[in-house]
């Protein structure tokens, strides 16, 4: 019993936060982000965009003017490195909460991502209900920071 309800808080709420959430996910491995969106959609309910390279992240940020409401990073991509890229982001002023993914996962490597600028990091292998917490998480710490700026 407890389990249902568990399961069915946990699904209003990410319906909830997925309502006009739109999110960018940048997976280099069309595979992986074949199964990242499957989970973010199907079981998410959330609107997601893609980006196999940083260049096309990039040219998605500039088409929507970064209206995202979060990122889904990798680390390893085939035009340079996600850490960089989010990096760059928060020097251009871009606000919205960063998810690194990456198969490093000594601490090392995960501070090395938070200090260039992501708001979590997760080492694979991950699983999908984590995934979806996670992200559920940062949504609703922005949520606060993005009802200040209106």
């Amino acid at each position: 019993m407890l389990k249902a309800v568990i399961g069915s808080l946990r699904y209003v709420t990410f319906r909830m936060l997925a309502v006009g959430s739109s999110i960018l996910v940048v997976e280099g491995d069309a595979d992986v982000r074949d199964l990242l969106v499957e989970a973010l959609t199907s079981e998410g309910g959330f609107l997601v965009r893609t980006a196999g390279t940083i260049s096309e992240a990039r040219s998605l940020m500039a088409e929507r003017g970064g209206g995202f409401a979060i990122a889904v990073l990798d680390v390893g991509l085939p035009d340079g490195d996600g850490r960089k890229f989010c990096a760059s982001l928060r020097r251009q002023g871009f606000r919205l909460p960063v998810i690194l993914l990456s198969g490093l996962g000594r601490e090392g490597d995960v501070v090395c991502g938070l200090e260039t600028g992501a708001d979590d990091y997760l080492a694979n292998p991950f699983g999908v209900a984590e995934l979806l917490a996670r992200v559920a998480a940062q949504l609703r710490r922005a949520a606060p920071r993005a009802a200040a700026l209106h």
